[in-house]
Order: C-alpha cells, then structure tokens, then sequence
C-alpha cells in the first residue's frame, strides 16, 4: 500500500526541517527583537507564528466574549478592593473599566470616602457606533473592527461638574454623554486613542491617527506604511479646532529627518497630549506636552507658533503620561520596558521628576513602587493629587492603586470577577477639585434620568 523510502531521503527530508525550522525561528526572533529586520520575510514568519495563538484567541473569545479585555492575573489571588487604612477623602474617583460579568465596558464615579458607587454610565454602545458610522466618509475607518460591541471600552474619561462625561473608544470615536447615559454628539472624523486632556479654554485635547494622511506623511507612507499619529483639540460641542500630524511638527521643528523613523508602523505612537493651563518658567499656557513612547521622547510644543520649545530623553523606556507638577517640573511614568540582547524585559514603573531648571531626573515614590512592585510593558499612568499621593493604574494587570504622600500604600482595587478573572482599566482619574467634587455630587443626587 505503502511504497518504500530510501533512508537517504528520509535523513535529507530531517535534515532541510530543522534547518528550515531554525530559520524560521530565527527570522521571527529578528522581527521581535532584532535591530535589523528582514522586511516583507520576517513580518510574514511572526505572522505564521502567530497562527496557534490566534485561534486560541478566537475560541476563547467564542466561550467568553470578553476574553480580548483580560488582564494578566499577576494579582489572582489579591481582593478586589483592600484598605489599608481610611482618609475619609472627599474625592471622586472616575473608574474606567471592563465589566467581566457582564462582558462590557462601563465608567463608574466611586465616592472614595467608602468607595461605594454612585453614579454609573452605560450607555447604548451599538447606538454610537452607528452613529460614528454616519457621520464618517473615510472609507479605511473600520469601527465595527475597531471598536465593536465587545471591544469598545471607554478610555481616560473626562467627567465635568455637571455630570458630562467625555471619552473615546480606543482606535474609535470621541463622544460626550449626559449624567443619563444619553448620547449628545458623536466625533468620528478621525480614529482617536489615548488620553482625553482638558485645556485653559474648555477645549480638549486627543491623539489622534489621520486619515487622510498629512501631506508630509503621504510621501513617507507610500515606502512603509507609517500610522499618522496627530494632535487634536476638540471642542466642548465636538467640534474639530485644530489637528496636526506628530511628523509634520517633528520635521518642521528639525527634531528627526526622514531617515530617522525606523519602528515600522507606529513610529512615534503618542500617548499623551498634555496641555499647559499657566505659565510657568519655561513654558506658556496653551503650550503641550507631548509623549512619544516608541522614541523615549517628550516634547514640549508651541501650537501657536509651530514651535517646538524642548526635546526631553532620558533615562526611560516606553514611558506613557506626562504632567505638569510646578513651575519648572513635570514627571513622566516609566513603563520602564526594556529591549535587550536576551529579549525584551520588563521592570518596575518609576515616577520620574524632571527638573527644566538644572535639567536632572530624579525618582518619586522609588521605594514604595519597589516593595509594592508596579508593572505594566504598556498603558499605565500615574496623577499626583493635592495632597501630595498618588493615583498609579497598572493597566494590564488590571490593578489601581493609591499611595499617600509618605509612600504608604492607603488602597488597592484589582479589577476582578467573582469567578477570579480579572479585566482591563483603561486610564481612570480621580476629581478633587473641592468645587468639582461638591457640584458634581449634587449633580447625581438630583439627577432625574427615565
């Protein structure tokens, strides 16, 4: 039934697999953590790779529909919410999570005074998404891809006094909802990402990816097939003001030439647009911040003027979050993710202070972070309120946590079910704005939503 093989072939047949196969990994390790790529070749072996792991994904996602949004479940075994000891702080805090239970994202409002919820949005998702869809005409906007029902999740939302909420979906559109959940406008010109920051003038500001390219980038992109990270500042009412590409204002400002860009894809991928809201010593209101995470970069730029001020790198590593702390400070969290000859390597976060006036770096909170051990390769942020602690989102983890002044860790809450699986946050904040705080809770006790 069966014809015979030569032995001889049967050895050549062995020997061209492993050899076939040690190239193969070799081409793949090259596209993950090689300095020199193989282009089309080596994209198209970690895209093989990738195969198994894929359908996984798609079973899982077939079992459990909110699969896509788990954390890693370094803390499966932390309660959900512990306190270590009580502030009774009268603060909000905007928590920005995926619901495991129900499978969906919702943004709750937590009176940190005994973390109890007191306000809930749950808006109609599918309902944004058709209107997104309405109102944009650019035919490679995907967001039923992008952005569909299981996916969507609000992220970094903005809360005002009166009960409005505005926020995005990743890699989706930017809208504002009423304290009832209703929808008050759609923006879905471009994919917005990242942080939502509010300006001196009411206005905010969002990265963006452009679509169509800036004039710059259409050049560019032709020979690699770059993503057009943007800054964007929209206004109260959704309204467009103003939009430019991250590499028009690297180029014009003379911070890299063409041949400089060298991460495929994504480039830059901005993560933070930080406005200035007062002057300070070495910068303007309605000055930005920008953070730049795959070049380990923050810039300072001038929109008025086209301007940019300073170019900060440093001792960090895929850092997200930039803020504004003094006159002449700011601290950036580190992600601090390393790339190293053995593969990539993840550390501890660092709170790293940066001083414009002698241009030093130091650490905050160094060794709360180090006993505690804060990790997130990706997303993440950290917000110093007025009383000197600290809000840090460990985002992939699913885990916020609050830490006093003297680096005592007062809360921690892991976004989990009761089953154990734990979700992903996506970039919360807390009000404490004493006159925020008071209006806004009057706002949801008198609130008369049908």
């Amino acid at each position: 039934m069966f014809k015979k093989i030569e032995i001889w072939i049967l050895y050549l047949v062995i020997i061209i697999f492993v050899i076939v196969t040690f190239f193969f990994g070799a081409l793949v390790r090259q596209e993950l953590v090689g300095s020199t790529k193989f282009g089309n070749l080596s994209k198209f072996a970690l895209i093989i790779s990738e195969i198994p792991v894929n359908i996984k994904r798609i079973y899982n996602l077939s079992k459990d529909p909110g699969d896509a949004m788990r954390a890693q479940d370094d803390h499966i075994n932390k309660a959900k919410l512990k306190n270590y000891f009580s502030m009774n702080r009268d603060e909000l805090l905007i928590l920005s999570r995926f619901d495991g239970s129900t499978s969906k994202s919702l943004v709750e409002i937590i009176d940190l005074k005994d973390f109890k919820v007191i306000h809930k949005y749950d808006p109609n998702i599918a309902q944004i998404i058709k209107k997104a869809e309405e109102n944009n005409e650019d035919e490679f906007f995907r967001i039923k891809i992008n952005s569909n029902e299981k996916r969507f999740i609000f992220y970094h939302p903005y809360v005002d006094s009166y009960g409005n909420l505005i926020t995005h979906a990743e890699d989706g559109p930017i809208f504002k909802l009423d304290i009832c959940s209703n929808i008050d406008w759609v923006q879905s010109d471009e994919r917005y990402h990242h942080s939502v920051e509010k300006d001196h003038e009411g206005n905010f500001w969002i990265p963006a990816y452009l679509e169509p390219y800036s004039d710059t980038m259409k050049k560019y992109r032709k020979r690699t097939g770059l993503l057009d990270d943007a800054i964007t500042k929209i206004s109260d009412e959704g309204k467009t003001l103003y939009k430019k590409s991250i590499f028009d204002i690297l180029i014009e400002g003379k911070v890299i030439k063409y041949n400089h860009v060298y991460i495929d894809n994504d480039p830059f991928h901005l993560n933070d647009i930080q406005p200035v809201l007062k002057d300070g010593d070495y910068w303007k209101q309605g000055d930005l911040f920008l953070s730049l995470r795959n070049i380990n970069t923050i810039v300072l730029y001038r929109p008025s003027e086209n301007k940019v001020l300073k170019v900060i790198t440093g001792p960090f590593y895929m850092q997200h979050d930039v803020d504004i702390i003094s006159d002449n400070e700011i601290s950036i969290f580190n992600n601090n993710y390393l790339f190293t000859k053995n593969g990539p390597k993840n550390e501890n976060v660092e709170i790293l202070i940066y001083n414009f006036t002698n241009d030093t770096f130091s650490k905050s909170f160094k060794n709360s972070i180090e006993e505690i051990s804060i990790k997130t390769s990706a997303g993440g942020l950290s917000d110093f309120l007025n009383d000197g602690s600290i809000l840090i989102e460990e985002q992939q983890k699913g885990r916020l946590l609050l830490i006093d002044k003297n680096e005592e860790l007062e809360w921690e809450y892991v976004n989990k079910t009761d089953d154990d699986k734990i979700y992903q946050l996506n970039w919360s904040r807390i009000i404490n704005n004493i006159e925020h705080v008071k209006k806004l809770r009057n706002e949801i006790n008198n609130k008369n939503c049908k």
